[in-house]
């Protein structure tokens, strides 16, 4: 025989060999256990395979949104949308002194906030408008330029405290600083 028989037995008997016959014992399993458990390690494999990826995932959809949540729920408190108002500039500029020694020099020019499309209340404003300026001008003089830069939404509140006592058709709900500054004399 010569090399090339040798190499066609070989050949002919690795291929019988390759195929496992169902029921055939190959080591101390026969081979149908064999293929069944290496079936199952495969689909054990590819299941854990997707909970590693959904585990990733989902920790890193939740980490990112619960971080945004929570500034949302920290640095903002939910409040209900402001009410459009109707506003009246026709408040002419105040000007007059602190109360400091020696005084400052200050000026302001506000805008009042009211109900829309009360027409009652625009016109008292309208008539009461000198009085509604002397009513801010007294008020500012009584403070010191400190209070005049440091508690503006003070000054307003109170503000709008004082001018509602003379109004009779309607409240007004802000008053705005459009300009606050204090000179020194």
């Amino acid at each position: 025989m010569g090399d090339q028989e040798r190499f066609l037995e070989e050949e002919e008997g690795s291929g019988q060999g390759d195929e496992i016959e169902v029921g055939k014992k190959v080591g101390f399993l026969p081979a149908f256990i064999l293929k069944i458990l290496k079936w199952v390690a495969i689909v054990v494999g590819i299941l854990l395979l997707v909970v590693i990826v959904v585990v990733i995932l989902f920790n890193q959809l939740s980490s990112k949104s619960s971080a945004y949540t929570g500034d949302i729920a920290v640095g903002m408190e939910v409040m209900p949308p402001e009410e459009i108002l109707q506003y009246f500039g026709n408040i002419a500029e105040v000007r007059g002194q602190t109360a400091d020694k020696p005084p400052q020099l200050f000026t302001a020019k506000v805008d009042i906030g009211y109900e829309k499309e009360n027409n009652a209340l625009t016109t008292e404003l309208n008539d009461r408008a000198p009085r509604i300026h002397n009513i801010i001008l007294i008020y500012l003089s009584r403070k010191q330029a400190v209070d005049l830069h440091m508690r503006d939404e003070q000054l307003q509140q109170e503000l709008v405290r004082e001018v509602n006592r003379i109004l009779r058709n309607g409240k007004i709900k802000t008053l705005l600083f459009r300009e606050l500054q204090t000179f020194q004399s």
